[in-house]
């Protein structure tokens, strides 16, 4: 629904567009005005339908229930990496190394880091990088601000080994790889699947968690910067808009209203399926003395807020000039340290990871899926069960969706047959182009027929052959589960 709400959206911009130009055109500007009304009235639907779904996940106990099995899950995870981690005899156990010679930026070395990790647990093996070299920022900064990946064994524990295992950069992962992405052990994926709608973003979180735990100085650090942020008592949503030298290559750009839209349709949302019941007053005779009713209101937020983070520091003043009514967190001097000219600096790498932690805090995220930080927030944001549950559904993407840089290795499983593309439920397909505007251009590389000995018949990826448009919201990246028990 969420799909056709943003189609019918669009439809309604290009009319208004076309009627500007031709403002005779009666016609037009009548559909233009119906399709906005529907518009309305299906966000209307959707938002009625979140809430009745989230009150009935509390009134079961499914809300909880789900809380808690996330903190065990978790909990057993953290342990078990420690464990790996910290093996008893460093001189006889082993290893996967890595070495930072791709100089990108932090969110970028954050997740080729984490994906060291989970090749590491997938050949029960300890991580530990390489020396760095002076030029090695990233390197250096885990050093100085991080707890050790190992707090027993280092490279020196390598001595003459043999046996170890060099990680490779994501970029030359082969796609036919048992570890990346979307892979989770088989005795952990059950449970997780129950109770996380995306499990992979889930325990993507766990392992960056284990890898940015802050030491003292760091803790001391963030506490400081992010200390009025986090006496916010009110919902605060966080925007990350990614400018620089993202935009040459890697993506495109958005204005900041259309990340505001998204804001204020979160907050619109909130205030009216929040319902505020005032308790019921008795007497001395048991006299209800509200007449026998509960008057519902509904929440309104005067203080509304954002945590806004940018390598474009013009934006904070764009943002307080065109929204008064919000208030803004987020710091200007930090935007200053993302810039292309000071991002490999010990400071920028900080305020990165201050930044990023923030957006991770925050009760909703709007920002780009192209970018490596704000996957890295929503990652993050997956590890806060008790305030949030399964966060999954909590993000805004005005471009990709998650692991889209890892599109070549994954493939999208059908959820909903489409019978003008002729796609059956549990049909494997690759996504070979995004449009933008909620479909994609695919290729059905499998088909769930029965017709081979696992239920799937492989099929050619010529493009011509099998290609199809379709809604995107139809797929789901499908999950890989390896024989690897480690829980």
């Amino acid at each position: 629904m969420k799909y056709t709400s943003v189609g019918l959206h669009k439809i309604a911009q290009s009319l208004e567009e076309f009627s500007n130009l031709h403002e005779s055109n009666t016609s037009v500007s009548s559909i233009r005005i119906s399709l906005e009304r529907y518009e309305i009235q299906l966000h209307e639907i959707i938002e009625d339908m979140e809430a009745h779904l989230k009150e009935l996940g509390e009134t079961d106990g499914f809300s909880r229930f789900r809380i808690t099995g996330l903190n065990q899950l978790a909990e057993t995870v953290q342990r078990r990496i420690r464990q790996l981690q910290n093996p008893t005899n460093c001189q006889t156990a082993k290893y996967i190394t890595f070495d930072f010679t791709n100089l990108c930026g932090f969110g970028c070395s954050v997740h080729q880091l984490t994906a060291c990790l989970h090749m590491a647990f997938e050949h029960k093996r300890v991580l530990v990088l390489k020396k760095h070299s002076p030029g090695d920022i990233f390197r250096e900064w885990l050093k100085q601000n991080t707890i050790p990946l190992s707090e027993k064994c280092s490279y020196e524990d390598l001595n003459d080994k043999t046996d170890i295992i060099e990680c490779p950069l994501k970029a030359h992962i082969p796609s036919d790889n048992d570890w990346v992405p979307n892979v989770l052990p088989r005795d952990l994926a059950e449970k997780l699947i129950y109770l996380h709608e995306a499990p992979y973003a889930w325990f993507a979180g766990q392992l960056t968690a284990y890898v940015l735990r802050p030491n003292l100085h760091l803790s001391q650090l963030i506490n400081q910067s992010l200390s009025g942020f986090r006496r916010s008592d009110h919902p605060v949503v966080g925007v990350h808009i990614r400018r620089t030298d993202k935009l040459i290559w890697e993506a495109q750009s958005h204005d900041l209203e259309e990340y505001m839209k998204h804001v204020d349709d979160y907050f619109n949302s909130f205030e009216n399926t929040t319902p505020l019941l005032k308790p019921e007053i008795y007497n001395s005779n048991g006299y209800n003395l509200n007449n026998h009713t509960k008057d519902i209101e509904r929440l309104t937020y005067r203080n509304r807020s954002v945590y806004l983070t940018t390598d474009e520091p013009s934006l904070f003043d764009q943002f307080t000039t065109n929204h008064p009514n919000y208030i803004l967190y987020g710091s200007q001097r930090r935007s200053m340290s993302a810039g292309t000219e000071n991002r490999r600096s010990m400071d920028s790498m900080s305020n990165a990871f201050t930044d990023t932690l923030a957006l991770s805090e925050t009760d909703f995220l709007v920002c780009t899926f192209s970018s490596n930080m704000c996957r890295l927030a929503y990652e993050l944001m997956q590890t806060r069960h008790e305030k949030l549950g399964d966060a999954s559904q909590l993000v805004k993407s005005l471009d990709n969706v998650h692991h889209s840089e890892d599109f070549s290795r994954v493939k999208f499983e059908v959820l909903i047959p489409d019978l003008r593309a002729g796609l059956n439920y549990g049909d494997l397909v690759n996504l070979y182009k995004n449009h933008w505007n909620g479909s994609s251009s695919n290729i059905l590389m499998w088909r769930n027929d029965g017709r081979s000995g696992d239920g799937q018949q492989k099929l050619s990826s010529d493009k011509q052959e099998n290609s199809f448009n379709a809604p995107a919201y139809k797929f789901r990246p499908e999950l890989k589960i390896t024989n690897f028990s480690w829980l």
